[in-house]
């Protein structure tokens, strides 16, 4: 697949969409010819790596802080709120840091959160 030695007509005299075709054409070309090239150190081939996808959820209920500290909220909020002293209501709408213990859990589930 390509144009090798071959004379390619006017890209003008061309319909928009025979341009945007052989662009694609030539784009996948390159690619075909870059990914035969030898590595320097080998005849390893560069292979992408994947993305990795924020998990989504958790990333609504955490915020993360300038230094890299997970802020959480506290829990039960609004559950039986009648119950709870003034106290205990305005220390629930603080942010509070996240356990140590769940940090390892937090960098997969937010790989781009810090």
């Amino acid at each position: 697949m390509g144009f090798e030695g071959q004379s390619l007509p006017h890209v003008h005299s061309l319909s928009p969409i025979v341009q945007l075709v052989l662009k694609q054409i030539e784009v996948q070309d390159f690619i075909v010819i870059t990914s035969r090239c030898r590595h320097p150190a080998g005849d390893r081939k560069r292979i992408m790596k994947q993305k990795l996808k924020t998990h989504k959820a958790m990333a609504k209920r955490v915020s993360v802080t300038g230094s890299g500290k997970f802020m959480r909220r506290k829990v039960a909020i609004n559950h039986l709120r009648r119950n709870k002293s003034p106290e205990a209501i305005r220390s629930m709408d603080k942010k509070f840091p996240l356990a140590t213990a769940d940090k390892r859990r937090m960098k997969r589930l937010l790989p781009y959160g810090l």
